[in-house]
């Protein structure tokens, strides 16, 4: 919360459309964070009640480098403050890039020794494990302040090959605490008409389990969901994904939650289309069979 309240102090409060902000990027030449990055989370993800604003990346070169030159801004650091708790980010620095652009890294090793301005090469620290961290990891978080928006990364960072479209693994209902499979030409009594709940998955190399860029659902020929992860506003003190807080797009498991479903007596089409940042897509169809037992 604290590092939040400081990056917020540098914005200005200004809406920017995306494809202006892109624009305003576009000579700027970036590179990733680090070598060989492996993409382990990516934007937009469930984080049970927020969305992960930026990317999380490893390497077998720990160092990590600025995405392109800039200013410091702040930076936290254990050794520094041996006394304070490390932040859920942990160590970390931040980075004024010109063009209202800020860049962020997080979970950095102890012991970082900043400088004043970053050029193309120079190492900002070693990705560590502090922080809220289940494993050595960076977090790199891309920032317009003017717009208060995150920026997903994919968006201006060089492409990485990317053949694999995202898979979609299973669909659930869910009724009060049990979760409850469909399976297609499934029969199903439902009381309400309960969100669907997508497990939708995306890699890239491995078995990552990646969430995706675009997500649109139809039933029954009707648009309920049509989203896309290029960014997280944060201009109205919630942060939202266009227009939807964390709560309306997942479910506690993480999974996809399409909110404003309505079922009709008998047979009921799905239709799901899912697109990672390389444009991979999946098309999936599912059809169940509903008697409603709603009182009206």
């Amino acid at each position: 919360m604290a590092i939040k309240i400081k990056i917020a102090r540098l914005m200005r409060s200004c809406v920017v459309p995306l494809a202006m902000l892109i624009l305003s990027f576009m000579h700027l030449s970036f590179r990733w964070p680090v070598e060989s990055p492996l993409i382990t989370s990516t934007f937009g993800e469930s984080r049970w009640d927020h969305f992960h604003d930026g990317m999380d990346v490893i390497s077998p070169d720990q160092t990590v480098y600025p995405v392109n030159s800039g200013d410091l801004v702040f930076y936290w650091n254990k050794a520094r403050f041996p006394f304070d708790e490390y932040p859920g980010i942990g160590n970390y620095v931040i980075l004024d890039h010109g063009n209202d652009l800020i860049s962020m890294y997080g979970h950095l090793v102890d012991g970082i020794a900043p400088k004043s301005t970053y050029h193309d090469g120079d190492a900002i620290g070693g990705m560590g494990n502090t922080g809220h961290s289940m494993a050595t990891h960076l977090h790199f978080t891309l920032y317009n302040r003017t717009g208060k928006k995150s920026i997903n990364p994919f968006s201006v960072l060089p492409k990485i090959e990317d053949a694999k479209q995202p898979a979609h693994v299973a669909t659930w209902f869910r009724i009060g605490d049990r979760y409850i499979q469909l399976r297609d030409k499934g029969n199903y009594r439902i009381t309400a008409h309960h969100p669907l709940l997508l497990e939708i998955t995306d890699t890239i190399s491995k078995r990552e389990r990646l969430g995706v860029y675009k997500l649109a659902v139809q039933i029954n020929d009707r648009t309920v969901l049509d989203v896309e992860f290029n960014e997280i506003d944060s201009s109205k003190n919630i942060l939202t994904v266009g227009g939807f807080a964390s709560q309306d797009l997942f479910d506690e498991k993480g999974y996809y939650r399409i909110a404003g479903a309505k079922y009709v007596e008998g047979e009921n089409r799905v239709k799901v289309i899912a697109t990672d940042f390389n444009g991979n897509r999946m098309e999936s169809a599912l059809t169940i069979s509903v008697h409603l037992d709603i009182k009206q």
